[in-house]
């Protein structure tokens, strides 16, 4: 069965723009790959912004359609058993938001992506927190853990991740992680200055990654 049948997410899902991870890379990166890009909405930014040329594979079919407008080089499929759509190409940057967790074996995603990689290429990616309070304490007081339709517990995920795991994944695949944030909300981030990050990973809700292939 087609995994973009089994979830069906609010509109806004597919069209955000994600200025926090354009916000890690070093630069506006010149040909870029993004893994589930949606609506094309961030490949567009960055070719707004000066990218040259811009690759989306998006697995949501009725998604896709409305991303042609935004991405020069678009695929629709799962990426995990597609025909790799790109042979051939290299990429100065390969964006991964929300996508891993999805995934049956993200570690070998992330290992064939590298290899499209150029050298000294930038790979980002966003993964759910685990650890994060409302997910963990539930758990540990309570033993509960609930799937829900979206956020960290989403039916659809696979995969669960701390920041140390979600490291370790661009690691083994031999990515030189360089950068890691955080996101939290206002009030949780207030709270995180005032605790001098002590609860940091129970406070955030996803981990974003800034990994390089180092020559």
């Amino acid at each position: 069965m087609n995994r973009s049948v089994l979830h069906a997410p609010g509109e806004s899902y597919f069209a955000h723009t994600r200025q926090e991870l354009v916000s890690l890379l070093d630069g506006v990166p010149q040909t870029v790959l993004e893994v589930g890009c949606g609506r094309g909405n961030t490949l567009g930014y960055l070719k707004e912004r000066g990218a040259r040329e811009t690759f989306g594979i998006e697995l949501n079919y009725s998604v896709a359609g409305d991303a042609i407008d935004q991405v020069d080089h678009l695929a629709v499929g799962d990426v995990e058993s597609m025909q790799w759509p790109f042979p051939g190409a290299r990429f100065d940057c390969i964006i991964l938001g929300d996508v891993l967790e999805h995934l049956r074996d993200p570690w070998r995603v992330v290992s064939r992506l590298k290899e499209s990689l150029c050298d000294g290429g930038q790979m980002v990616a966003s993964l759910p927190n685990v650890r994060f309070y409302g997910v963990s304490i539930p758990l540990l007081f309570g033993g509960k853990w609930t799937y829900a339709e979206e956020g960290i517990l989403d039916r659809t995920h696979l995969r669960f991740f701390t920041r140390r795991t979600a490291i370790q994944l661009f690691a083994e695949a031999g990515l030189e992680v360089r950068r890691v944030g955080s996101t939290y909300g206002p009030k949780r981030r207030l709270f995180n200055l005032l605790t001098v990050g002590i609860f940091r990973n129970l406070l955030a809700r996803q981990h974003l990654i800034h990994a390089l292939k180092v020559k």
